[in-house]
């Protein structure tokens, strides 16, 4: 198993049991958000990037072997890579800059098996409220030639009360739904643009 399969495998692993960077605060979000299973009212739009709305399990240090049922790859060896806030999707660039999706609304670059500690630039605002936020990230097929890179997130729309008008949220401001969205976006080597 190569050296990009193994990061994908601790990524694939890290995201499905929902582990989350280690010493990011953990709890609750710079915005005070509700745990998931109390989802905010006017959820918790991510112009300020707060941390995930519930704490991060800890992390082992070193690698672990996982089984797996194939028998050709039984004992799976799994980095870990520390950083990462709700790791949600992956996708690879052909220089092996490898792309990740955290939840919060951040997207991240990892070269060499080594998180950027600078976010992508470029990331349009992001509603992370219950399980939505930043979701996917797709390479487009032909990237070589277009430097196509695209997002699905869950997109703020203001909230519209009965009486037709914005609704007002918590301390006056408005009111926050969400609409799941694509975005489109080129990548210039270090962040999005013409998004």
């Amino acid at each position: 198993m190569n050296h990009a399969a193994k990061l994908g495998v601790a990524l694939t692993v890290a995201a499905a049991v929902g582990i989350g960077a280690q010493g990011q605060g953990g709890g609750r979000g710079a915005q005070n958000c509700p745990t998931p299973a109390i989802p905010a009212a006017e959820s918790c739009i991510s112009s300020q990037l707060g941390q995930a709305n519930w704490p991060d399990p800890p992390l082992p240090d070193g690698p672990i072997t996982i089984q797996s049922a194939l028998n050709a790859h039984r004992d799976l060896r799994v980095s870990i890579l520390k950083g990462l806030n709700q790791p949600w999707s992956m996708a690879w660039l052909p220089d092996g800059t490898m792309l990740v999706t955290e939840r919060g609304g951040r997207l991240r670059a990892v070269r060499n098996f080594v998180l950027d500690p600078t976010p992508v630039a470029g990331v349009p605002q992001v509603n992370a409220a219950g399980l939505q936020g930043l979701m996917d990230v797709v390479v487009h097929p032909r990237f070589a030639e277009n430097r196509f890179v695209y997002l699905s997130y869950h997109k703020p729309v203001p909230r519209i009360g009965a009486d037709g008008k914005p609704a007002v949220g918590r301390g006056g401001a408005p009111a926050m739904d969400g609409a799941t969205t694509i975005a489109r976006g080129t990548w210039n080597g270090t962040a999005l643009v013409d998004v």
